[in-house]
């Protein structure tokens, strides 16, 4: 074989690509011409293609920011008519945008002698919008009684008191905070205590908090020579026994020291054997007699 047969042979066999090979060439060659041009492609749409884009568009972003501003201001603000909460109805704090079952429970808290004293006294009623409040504060007003602040006008008359130990039921419903449910249970207290010797007693009352007593402490008084007494020598076994100062226990015993003749019997007695401890002494010695 001639040495130029050689050659050839040789350079066929090292530039000979199989299927794979060959593809994988094309694929490479395709690469390598995309990346002489992806540096003009990039810039080309990177970039705006001339400064006339670049002004039509600022043109788009003010008009759209002017439209926005333009229809935040010509928006219409909502009116109130100017309202006495003491005095207003139902419907007028309807109109305030009130929900209706907060408007009732305005106009039942204001029935039952509540009052307000400034309009932020409104956000004490349960559930009343504090948003709602700031945006009809302005329409909100608390008439004044120009004889009550006038310190200089004489012979007013000062507001009558509640007696709570000889009140009926119709009266004690009006104070303020007081509804049926609970002048029941005051009527009932009552009853059974023969009569409260002090205001803090009605804290006793099932339900009742301080919240409640200090919303009426200014309108009622007790007259303690209303108190029914009960006799620690002669009093009957059933009264004894449902006096909340006394109760069941306590009553067996005292009817137990009677039985033994122990007479008369005294709280002294009854300490001195600690039958009652101090506190419970101090409790029920406005209610005994000997």
């Amino acid at each position: 074989m001639t040495l130029k047969r050689q050659l050839k042979n040789f350079f066929d066999d090292f530039t000979y690509f199989s299927p794979s090979a060959r593809r994988a060439s094309l694929v490479i060659s395709a690469l390598i011409v995309l990346s002489l041009f992806i540096p003009g492609i990039y810039k080309e749409f990177s970039e705006p293609h001339n400064l006339q884009t670049q002004k039509q568009l600022n043109h788009i972003y003010d008009s759209l920011l002017a439209s926005l501003q333009n229809s935040s201001t010509t928006k219409e603000t909502k009116t109130y008519q100017i309202t006495n909460i003491n005095t207003a109805t139902k419907e007028q704090w309807i109109a305030l945008d009130v929900k209706p079952y907060i408007a009732e429970r305005i106009e039942k808290y204001l029935a039952h002698g509540g009052k307000f004293n400034k309009p932020e006294d409104v956000l004490k009623i349960y559930g009343f919008d504090s948003a709602l409040f700031i945006q009809i504060q302005p329409y909100l007003f608390v008439e004044t009684n120009k004889k009550e602040t006038n310190n200089n006008i004489a012979h007013v008359k000062p507001p009558s008191l509640v007696e709570i130990n000889t009140a009926d039921s119709t009266t004690i419903e009006k104070l303020p905070g007081i509804d049926p449910s609970f002048t029941k249970r005051i009527l009932k207290y009552r009853s059974l205590l023969g009569g409260y010797y002090s205001k803090n007693q009605l804290l006793e009352v099932f339900g009742f908090n301080q919240q409640m007593l200090d919303k009426i402490a200014n309108e009622i008084r007790i007259d303690t020579s209303a108190i029914r007494h009960i006799s620690l020598n002669s009093a009957e076994a059933r009264h004894l026994y449902r006096h909340p100062y006394i109760g069941p226990e306590k009553a067996k015993i005292i009817l137990k020291y009677r039985q033994l003749g122990r007479n008369p019997l005294t709280l002294d007695f009854l300490a001195k054997e600690k039958v009652f401890n101090e506190k419970e002494i101090e409790k029920v010695k406005p209610y005994i007699i000997h």
